[in-house]
């Protein structure tokens, strides 16, 4: 588990609970937004992996992103880049929808009143949990690929290297 995970657990999500049993949906929303850059980039990484693994024998080269520039990308760069490997067009719209609204609560949060904010994130805030379920049953999915592709290996007798 990495520290972002434990952090996820240890103080994220209870602290996301805490603000929503107090209707602070704005305050939660922050928090959410930065769980889904997160989930993007590590479902950015798991996708690069398999692409590397898949490809790596071929002779081509595949460069993985560098977590650091990773890191420092906007969510709608995020989204942009995720969408190079996921062709899901329902969810790419659903994370789009998402950042507009992120966009709204954070950069145009003088633009209208907190209390008018606060209701349209509660509103929404069910957009985040469909987001963070359907981001992880991709993940699962694409670790299902490799799991397939490194037991091919291994009977074809190239796996060696995959055995710990």
């Amino acid at each position: 588990m990495s520290n972002r995970d434990k952090n996820w657990d240890d103080y994220i999500y209870p602290r996301i609970d805490d603000l929503i049993k107090k209707d602070f949906y704005l305050e939660a929303f922050y928090l959410c937004s930065a769980t889904i850059e997160h989930t993007l980039q590590s479902a950015i990484q798991i996708q690069e992996k398999w692409i590397k693994n898949v490809i790596n024998h071929s002779g081509l080269k595949f460069r993985n992103t560098d977590f650091e520039k990773l890191s420092n990308f906007t969510l709608g760069r995020l989204i942009s880049y995720f969408s190079r490997y996921c062709d899901n067009v329902q969810l790419i719209s659903e994370l789009n929808k998402f950042n507009s609204l992120r966009i709204k609560f954070v950069h145009k949060l003088l633009d209208f009143s907190l209390k008018e904010l606060n209701e349209e994130a509660k509103i929404n805030f069910e957009i985040y949990w469909k987001l963070v379920a359907k981001l992880s049953r991709y993940m699962i999915w694409i670790n299902c690929k490799q799991i397939r592709s490194i037991k091919r290996k291994m009977r074809r007798g190239k796996g060696a290297r995959y055995c710990f």
